[in-house]
């Protein structure tokens, strides 16, 4: 039996006046994000070159979201404050660890 995990991020802000909107600006170039999404697909190639993980290791790391629990440990490890940090919200919102490590691969793709 497989079991989904779904995990949902809500914001709720508000609109911004028009006038502060950039109406007028040209956006980024395409092909310069495109590039842009080329370089970190390769850096991601490079850094799981060869890594199996998944659940049962038998499953081949192309991106964080394909890591298991062990390899989110090993490169997503956290400093004490920021445990007691995730230790808090998961308190507070009733969290199990699953959705905690789902928190843990997104934030290691941030900068």
């Amino acid at each position: 039996m497989r079991l989904a995990l779904s995990l949902s991020i809500v914001l709720n802000i508000g609109a911004r006046p028009i006038a502060e909107r950039g109406c007028d600006q040209l956006g980024e170039p395409s092909a310069d994000i495109h590039a842009r999404i080329e370089e970190g697909r390769e850096m991601q190639r490079q850094r799981f070159a060869g890594m199996m993980g998944g659940a049962k290791g038998n499953v081949p790391v192309l991106c964080n979201a394909d890591k298991g629990p062990a390899e989110v440990r090993e490169h997503c490890r956290l400093d004490d404050s920021s445990k007691s940090l995730l230790c808090a919200a998961m308190s507070q919102l009733g969290m199990v660890p699953a959705p905690s490590t789902a928190f843990l691969r997104f934030a290691r793709d941030k900068p």
